[in-house]
């Protein structure tokens, strides 16, 4: 019988011995914890830009733009 790289072999007491298709590294499909990734450039901007119009909403946009941008930079703290 023949037994091509694809047949499914078994060990003498049943158990599979074929190799997977593909092997996994030790660090691959693992979470890293305790570390978060930076946001990028964009993102970033993205989230001043929405924090900046959220504090002027809550202002009542009573002050200059610049102003309200400063002060999501110094709340995001990135």
């Amino acid at each position: 019988m023949f037994r091509g790289f694809a047949a499914k072999q078994t060990h003498r007491y049943g158990k599979d011995t074929t190799m997977p298709e593909t092997v996994r590294t030790s660090t691959e499909g693992t979470k890293r914890r305790g570390r978060r990734k930076k946001p990028g450039p964009q993102e970033r901007y993205l989230k001043i830009q929405q924090e900046a119009y959220y504090c002027a909403e809550k202002d009542g946009f009573r002050k200059d733009p610049v102003a309200y941008w400063l002060e999501a930079e110094a709340e995001a703290g990135m």
